[in-house]
């Protein structure tokens, strides 16, 4: 997997590991050089009717989470 992350990086291009579950996982690939990553530890499969209301929900959470602390 090293190997992988590492020719990715050298070719200038983004590496994004599949089907995480668990922090340790995150921590692993991380070690090994992935940028990026998707699974179940980050969010569940949802129906598309769903997916406009939890983007909602994550982008007031990291306008939240931006703001001075006199704002929130």
């Amino acid at each position: 997997m090293a190997a992988i992350a590492s020719v990715a990086e050298a070719a200038g291009l983004t590496t994004i590991a599949e089907g995480i579950e668990t922090a340790e996982q995150a921590q692993l690939l991380a070690g090994f050089g992935f940028t990026d990553g998707q699974g179940y530890l980050f969010g569940r499969a949802m129906p598309i009717e769903d997916l406009a209301a939890a983007m909602d929900q994550l982008s007031s959470a990291a306008a939240y989470q931006s703001s001075p602390a006199g704002v929130r």
